[in-house]
């Protein structure tokens, strides 16, 4: 392969990674805990909130919290495995007396003396398939896939004194070659020989920053990545849980262990073989794994990635750090210890005929542990785990889940739920021997006779699975009742006065007339916090959503073809959900890409548009940047349809609200917008208080606290408000412009940003206008430029433009704008020294940093661009910025030194926040993407909703970002007229929310009041980090003019320490008086380039008086035109 052969090929893998972030992966809903129970072989649930089945909990030996199972692949030449092998085995045996080790076999001769040295010493034989094949299911035999697993059990059964117990996929961790079909339809049967095994170890666990239990060391690399997230081998390899190095189960029958990330393979693949960076990862893999008091499960092959050497090293890391609380065990051993010390010798499978034995496990309390129910002809005990005492507490009850039946087992269909408001597990039965509902209270299960409003409801019949199911399908913390078999499909909730009714129909019937997979499937494809509901087996098929309106499936998806059969001809098909797709993997699919079929969410939608999320829901659906997390500031009712936001000195924060967007109240322009402020009350960081301090609004777009009111931008004016009766409500209005054109709503003029200069800076919007001070009836015509004012004096003046939304600066003075499809403009040269000389050719006053050719966005959303003209891009192409906005530049370095002077864009459309450095390049910047993020926003979300409009450093150095959240951002004026008639165009209305970044371990800062503390202490705060801070401090000083303060800020603009600090004492005091020839000739000699820049500026006011003390300053400005900076 060419190397541009290989860059176009990243190119494409990585235009689609975030798509398949494991973040993303569908796990258990917090509303239906025990929904899992009931799910046909899903082998990916578990995530970093499932309860945990820790290493106490079944390891049956007192001071052991984790265990390591070294598990190697691929056996066919004991000798060459021998020749590997013996050093580690003599370093565990040296240690613990055995070596217990798993050898994952494909064939052997079952009388190689080999073998039984090894089972001697403590190792065991296991099932790797006879033939190796990657995947196991290809080339449309199925038969021959299943032959080679049986064929591979029973040789090892063979071999004398050897019980195999444990499954490994070949190239698990290479393709995707696990499938809900391997185990349902071959783990889960019995091979010729009559043989089965008991536990699998094919999903790969993957670490990362969202488990707050984890230090960020051991899950984040120095240049701010993940750790473990690199070694995963493709963009598309979905054979991963989070968080989660814990045993658990599939389909009822089959433990799986998971592996740990990274795999010998997977680290040779990234950075090639036997790298000491590879044995670095697994020791903090495994630090992580005794953190979680879980099981690390290690990959390994004796084929040249990784040394034996290098194996030892993580034996006696771990023998060395924590001695005897780490276990080395092999599969079997971990086999036995589950069997005898979790399940008190009641395993999963049927030791007669490896059928189900009616052990289920599950959080029986909603602690967060797994506990152990038991319900079988011989055996009836709930397990429940007391972690404050480490100990198992048994309880007898009377449910039978399965038992015998001939040669066979009868399931009894015991379903498992929440039946009452305060449960945290009931079950229902409803059969030929039992009919009653039981519920965990008090310590154990209590019986009660089944009302008589679900006699008639059978959970089973003749063994036969009804399709009885309980779930919680509105989230209202009880769960419904489906009944869906081929005969009935409904559904069936309680009412207040505790009886059972019939609230509506069910889509499809769950199992068919034999009772199994019907290829119904529970999975939240919009994404709103329900499940909806999917189907596919051959004879039916749709996708039914869940509608918060009725509280049923009654949003039908129209026009959904080419679903994947979830089963065929009876059996299971290897269908999965995760990562916002539907995944298949079976015989048939090998030769597509990745090895599976797959369907977006998005496809599997349609044209149906998904519904709002809860602002907890939306807030889970952000991604950002590893080490930070995303804070919910506020939400509805306390803000709704926010698109801007400024702190006032007082604390306040001012929220402006365009609720009239985008055709007004009424569709024909009626005004609507607010503004309101927030506070924070109890002073606990939140807040917690919500004023409306005006409404009524024409679209306004901007807010800026000013002495003491608020300025507010709304064309066709920007006026003032104040509430000088201090009930709340604002009763003084008054503009100071007016003349602003009203042109779409997304390009009006909108503000605002303080400017060192004093005045304050707007953007233009693109409407322009003829614009007027009301105060002194100045007039200018905006065109093409964005402008400045100075409002106490009512002045007015052209700047050098145009921005969109959004015009903002950095520490040093340098001014950004931004339009829809350019997210960098940098205005390079102010408009006030072009138009001194009309005569002057000067270069272009402004450059565009970003654009679209030099720009790509990764969204990880389902993207609802309602613009007629939107086309998604095409394959490998990438997406393309069509609604950036409020370009800003942090200024603080709470985020770390690396953030600050970087830039911030919105990009609604897209759901996100784009971040990029900015590189001195001569009088300007390049605008590159960070190294650390090539294919990845800093933030974004899967809600397509979440539409940020403002984005911008807080007071407390926090990265604040304003999310309007709406289903329609694009104004009507480009959406199709038919299009639009079938819109409600202001959905959201009643929505909005505002979040704030943060570094995951560094809190944020106190809020000043700068209204509270004399002007001493204010000037104190220009020395600050945090760059809006000192904008308020100067503002404040400035508006207070108090002239005693004047030499604290020549002292501090002469001998301050900070940059920043001398910076803004300089500019505070230019707003209160005029600088003096000899500060200004210090500040010209100041070792900062941006002090003596604006000491230049300053100096402006000086050069044409002819006191001999201003023309001393020409010198001093002649030798700076040699400055070595430009």
């Amino acid at each position: 392969m060419t190397t541009s052969l290989k860059q176009l090929t990243t190119a494409l893998i990585m235009a689609i990674w975030l798509s398949f972030t494991p973040s993303s992966i569908q796990s258990v809903s917090a509303d239906n805990p025990h929904g899992y129970l009931s799910e046909y072989s899903e082998p990916y649930y578990p995530g970093t909130t499932f309860p945990k089945l820790t290493t106490p909990q079944w390891v049956g030996e007192p001071g052991v919290d984790a265990v390591v199972t070294l598990a190697i692949d691929d056996m066919r030449d004991p000798a060459l495995y021998e020749a590997y092998l013996r050093p580690i085995i003599d370093r565990l045996k040296a240690l613990q007396g055995r070596a217990p080790v798993s050898i994952m076999t494909c064939t052997v001769n079952p009388e190689d003396p080999q073998l039984q040295r090894w089972i001697k010493e403590g190792l065991s034989i296991e099932v790797h398939t006879v033939d190796h094949p990657c995947p196991c299911l290809q080339g449309d035999q199925f038969d021959t896939a299943k032959s080679t697993y049986d064929r591979c059990v029973d040789l090892m059964a063979s071999i004398s004194g050897n019980r195999p117990v444990a499954f490994r996929t070949p190239c698990c961790d290479s393709r995707n070659t696990p499938s809900p079909r391997l185990w349902s339809e071959i783990f889960n049967s019995k091979t010729p020989a009559g043989n089965y095994l008991q536990a699998d170890s094919s999903v790969f666990n993957v670490f990362n920053s969202r488990d707050s239990e984890l230090p960020q060391d051991l899950v984040i690399d120095s240049d701010g990545n993940p750790k473990m997230k690199k070694y995963i081998p493709f963009p598309s390899f979905v054979n991963t849980i989070e968080n989660y190095p814990y045993p658990y189960v599939i389909g009822k029958l089959c433990w799986q262990f998971p592996c740990m990330v990274p795999s010998d393979w997977e680290a040779q693949n990234l950075h090639q073989p036997n790298n000491p960076i590879t044995v670095a990862d697994m020791k903090s893999a495994l630090d992580a794994t005794v953190i979680k008091k879980g099981m690390f499960n290690l990959v390994f092959h004796p084929h040249g990635w990784i040394r034996n050497d290098q194996i030892i090293e993580l034996i006696d890391y771990a023998h060395d750090k924590y001695g005897k609380r780490v276990q080395f065990l092999s599969f079997k051993d971990c086999m036995d210890r589950i069997n005898k010390d979790l399940l008190v010798d009641q395993p999963l499978r049927s030791p007669s005929n490896g059928e189900d034995n009616g052990v289920r496990i599950a959080d029986v309390n909603n602690d967060g542990f797994l506990d152990v129910l038991i319900g079988n002809e011989t055996t009836k005990t709930m397990r429940v785990w007391q972690p404050a005492r480490q100990q198992w507490q048994s309880t007898q009850h009377e449910v039978t889940i399965t038992s015998a039946d001939g040669q066979q087992r009868m399931n009894h269909g015991a379903q498992i739920g929440r039946l009452t408001p305060n449960s945290t597990f009931s079950i229902l039965v409803n059969h030929e021997q039992d009919k009653a509902t039981y519920e965990f209270s008090e310590g154990k299960l209590k019986r009660e006779a089944l009302p008589s409003s679900l006699m008639n409801i059978a959970t089973s019949i003749g063994g036969a699975d009804q399709g009885v199911r309980l779930r919680d399908i509105d989230n209202d913390g009880t769960t419904e009742i489906i009944i869906a078999n081929e005969k009935q499909q409904k559904i069936m909730r309680i009412n207040e006065q505790g009886t059972w009714f019939e609230a509506g129909p069910f889509p499809a019937p769950l199992v068919n007339f034999a009772g199994n997979d019907n290829g119904v499937r529970f999975v939240d494809l919009d994404e709103d916090g329900h499940d909806d509901v999917i189907y596919s087996n051959g004879k039916i098929s749709g996708v039914h959503l869940f509608d918060t309106e009725t509280g049923l499936y009654s949003r039908t998806v129209e026009h959904v073809d080419d679903i994947p059969l979830i089963v065929r001809n009876g059996t299971n098909n290897g269908v999965w959900f995760a990562r916002q797709h539907m995944w298949v993997q079976n015989e048939n699919t090998n030769r597509l890409p990745d090895g599976v079929d797959r369907r977006s969410f998005a496809q599997l939608l349609g044209k149906t548009e998904p519904g709002p999320r809860t602002p907890e829901r939306s807030l889970g659906s952000i991604e950002v940047q590893s080490g930070f997390k995303v804070e919910l500031v506020a939400a509805e009712p306390l803000v709704m349809d926010p698109v801007a936001i400024d702190w006032g000195s007082d604390g306040k924060l001012w929220v402006v609200e365009m609720a009239d967007y985008p055709l007004g109240m009424d569709d024909q322009g009626q005004p609507g917008g607010r503004v309101r402020y927030l506070e924070d009350t109890n002073e606990d960081g939140k807040y917690d208080s919500s004023t409306l301090f005006l409404e009524n609004i024409p679209y306004p777009t901007g807010v800026i606290a000013w002495r003491d009111g608020v300025i507010v931008s709304a064309a066709p004016s920007i006026f003032f408000a104040a509430d000088r009766d201090h009930d709340g409500r604002a009763e003084i209005i008054k503009d100071l412009y007016r003349g602003f054109s009203e042109g779409n709503q997304q390009h009006r003029v909108n503000g605002f940003e303080r400017g060192l200069d004093n005045w304050i800076y707007l953007a233009n919007g693109d409407s322009g206008g003829n614009v007027e001070s009301i105060k002194t009836g100045k007039r200018i015509k905006l065109g093409g430029q964005d402008l400045r004012i100075l409002p106490d004096l009512g002045d007015i003046d052209l700047q050098t433009g145009r921005t969109q939304f959004g015009r903002h600066r950095d520490d040093h003075g340098n001014w950004f704008g931004c339009s829809n499809p350019l997210p960098v403009r940098h205005f390079v040269l102010a408009d006030h020294y072009i138009r001194r000389n009309p005569f002057v050719a000067t270069p272009p006053p402004r450059l565009d940093l970003a654009r679209v050719d030099n720009t790509q966005l990764y969204p990880i959303s389902r993207v609802l661009s309602h613009w007629s003209g939107y086309q998604p891009p095409t394959a490998g192409t990438g997406h393309k910025f069509t609604s950036a906005c409020s370009t800003m530049v942090y200024r603080d370095t709470l985020l770390g030194n690396d953030y600050l002077g970087d830039t911030f864009t919105c990009a609604p459309v897209h759901n996100l926040v784009h971040r990029r450095k900015l590189i001195s390049d001569g009088v300007s910047f390049k605008s590159t993407r960070p190294t650390e993020s090539p294919y990845h926003e800093f933030l974004a979300s899967t809600d397509s909703w979440f539409r940020p409009t403002t984005v911008t450093t807080g007071p407390d150095g926090a990265l604040w970002i304003v999310d309007m959240y709406r289903l329609v951002i694009e104004h009507p004026e480009w959406i199709d007229d038919e299009r639009e008639k079938e819109l409600f165009l202001r959905a959201g209305h009643d929505r909005g929310r505002i979040y704030r970044v943060l570094p995951a371990e560094t809190p944020p800062r106190a809020i000043a009041k700068l209204n509270t503390l004399d002007s001493s202490r204010v000037a104190d705060l220009l020395d600050s980090r945090n760059g809006r801070v000192r904008d308020l401090a100067q503002q404040e000083l400035v508006a207070r003019r108090d002239f005693a303060v004047t030499d604290k800020l020549k002292q501090l603009t002469a001998n301050g320490k900070s940059e920043m600090g001398r910076l803004h004492a300089l500019c505070t005091l230019a707003g209160i008086t005029l600088p003096t020839p000899e500060l200004l000739a210090t500040a010209l000699r100041d070792p900062s380039a941006t002090v003596r820049r604006h000491a230049i500026r300053l100096s402006e006011t000086h050069i044409s008086s002819t006191a001999s003390s201003a023309q001393q300053l020409l010198p001093q400005l002649e030798r700076l035109t040699r400055d070595r900076d430009p």
